[in-house]
């Protein structure tokens, strides 16, 4: 079973990366493990087995829905009362015995059995993704935007820009926050560049246009700005800002611990660009655009954009109409609405946006065309291989299904980038 293996590596790889090559053209990242799950269990028993698959669930949804209060659905409940038919496998794993010692300050007198072992679970995407539907919650595709977090503590008296390396306690607390909501969190070099802008007390005071300004070196979507501290009664306190597309949003905290202070803050920000990104499904019917590709040059481009598009939680059904020369043609019925798939088309990056045009009719050629696939008899005969370039050929064009089923308002225009 996969782990969310990406998220460990956003703490290290991008900082790397970031300070070497700059700023890139990635704006999202790709979240593996979104229905898998694992919990410390004591035993193998059927009733302990039972409670933890209704947790794991709970954390499932709450993770691929992007809304915290999903569980709180009457179709969450219910399905909740029966997590096994969204089970897809699972397997025990034994903790180390490390994991075991009781932790700093708890009583060697209270007799507490210490969980045993590391239950580990994988669900079904597409049972969770049809509970989803039906409960008309959204669904937040694996393709996330990255959020970058500029975050100052006060421990031990000192306040200080907090880091991987600066502290390990906090950034650990902040890695099992974030896997648990899947929510990509980056954190700045704090290399000179940085150093030379920013400083603790500008984080401090949440001087947020500096951060604004020095966060545009990095390719995240998102700027959480945030500063905790302990107050004179031992309660942990957090101010928090998010800034998306210009609009900031502030969120205050408060908890007996820090992980309690930034398990609240990481609900609220993953609730908020879930808010933005996720797709809600509608029950009724939706637009319907169709879809010009251009830069589709291999044979093999084919089908890389057709499972591309068709992957999408953003469309409910893709089907191909034409092939002329290196465009291609799809009519495209949509979750939701366009802008939403215009979206998720942006955050992706494998296509870059041409522009809109009025709808164009595409002739059939004469004679039969198989529908669902790509015909290729009508491609230059002799040896095909992949690489074959269809611009080089003469123009072909494949129609696979009539244009005018549906009234079309616009045609997008994109092209391929792969």
């Amino acid at each position: 079973m996969r782990r969310n293996n990406r998220i460990d590596w956003l703490f290290c790889i991008s900082f790397l990366l970031s300070g070497v090559m700059g700023v890139t053209n990635t704006h999202a990242v790709e979240i593996d493990g979104l229905y898998d799950a694992q919990v410390e269990v004591v035993n193998r028993d059927s009733q302990t087995f039972r409670g933890a698959t209704q947790d794991a669930l709970a954390e499932v949804i709450v993770r691929v829905s992007g809304d915290s209060h999903a569980i709180e659905s009457s179709d969450v409940v219910t399905a909740l009362s029966k997590p096994d038919r969204y089970l897809l496998q699972f397997g025990y794993e034994k903790l180390l015995s490390k994991d075991l010692v009781p932790a700093p300050g708890e009583v060697d007198e209270v007799d507490v059995e210490m969980p045993a072992l590391l239950l580990k679970l994988q669900f079904d995407p597409k049972a969770i993704s049809q509970l989803l539907r039906r409960a008309g919650l959204p669904i937040w595709a694996s393709n996330r935007p990255e959020v970058l977090l500029w975050l100052g503590a006060e421990l031990e008296g000192q306040r200080q820009l907090v880091s991987p390396s600066s502290s390990v306690e906090l950034s650990h607390l902040l890695l099992k926050e974030s896997r648990r909501r899947g929510l990509p969190l980056s954190m700045p070099i704090y290399d000179l560049e940085d150093q030379a802008v920013v400083s603790i007390g500008d984080v401090w005071g949440m001087f947020t246009d500096r951060l604004i300004d020095a966060s545009s070196r990095y390719p995240a979507t998102g700027v959480l700005m945030a500063k905790i501290y302990q107050n004179d009664d031992g309660l942990w306190v957090g101010s928090w800002t998010l800034n998306v597309d210009g609009q900031s949003e502030w969120f205050d905290s408060a908890g007996d611990t820090a992980n309690a202070v930034i398990a609240q803050a990481v609900d609220w920000a993953s609730d908020k660009m879930a808010a933005k990104f996720a797709i809600l499904a509608s029950a009724d019917e939706t637009d319907v655009v169709t879809l010009q590709i251009s830069g589709v040059k291999q044979l093999t481009s084919y089908a890389d954009v057709s499972k591309y598009l068709g992957d999408l939680v953003a469309i409910r059904r893709v089907q191909m109409q034409a092939l002329n020369g290196d465009v291609l043609t799809f009519h495209v019925y949509l979750e939701s609405d366009k802008a939403q798939l215009q979206q998720s088309l942006k955050l992706d990056g494998h296509l870059a946006l041409l522009g809109a045009m009025n709808p164009v009719a595409i002739t059939p050629p004469p004679g039969n065309v198989q529908i669902g696939t790509l015909k290729i008899d009508s491609l230059p005969r002799g040896n095909v291989s992949s690489e074959t370039s269809v611009v080089d050929s003469e123009p072909t064009v494949l129609n696979v299904q009539s244009l005018t089923d549906k009234p079309q308002k616009t045609v997008l225009l994109y092209r391929w980038k792969g």
